[in-house]
């Protein structure tokens, strides 16, 4: 018998948003210097989640359409009196604008995207 076990962690799923151009980088020059992100892990571009937990983790998304974008660095979350109302509004992630662009989401939210900690295409098989 052949199991394939998925070894990516949903961190969260809805809409994805993003950054108005620059504020990432104030967000990234701010973490930095609070010690709360290390940029030497590798990454190609900039995210905010709603939990402060995955803070300098890396993140993968997984588009409507089926693509997977990452490596992410997480490199802000939602303040603590914010939360409840973006989990009603469906809220997954926060792009940096240059991520917004590459993907073609800039200026509408983005449905249905998964947010994973570990890359969702890297599944492991066991006979």
């Amino acid at each position: 018998m052949t199991y394939w076990v998925m070894a990516a962690m949903l961190v969260a799923t809805g809409r994805a948003t993003h950054y108005a151009p620059g504020v990432m980088a104030q967000v990234i020059a701010n973490r930095v210097e609070m010690g709360d992100i290390d940029l030497n892990v590798p990454h190609e571009d900039y995210v905010a989640v709603m939990d402060p937990a995955y803070l300098g983790d890396q993140v993968w998304l997984e588009l409507p359409d089926g693509r997977v974008s990452g490596p992410h660095l997480v490199v802000d979350c939602a303040a603590r009196h914010d939360r409840a109302d973006l989990e009603a509004d469906g809220f997954a992630v926060d792009l940096s604008y240059s991520l917004a662009q590459a993907l073609g989401t800039v200026g509408a939210p983005l449905e249905d995207v998964k947010v994973w900690r570990h890359d969702p295409q890297m599944a492991q098989r066991i006979d």
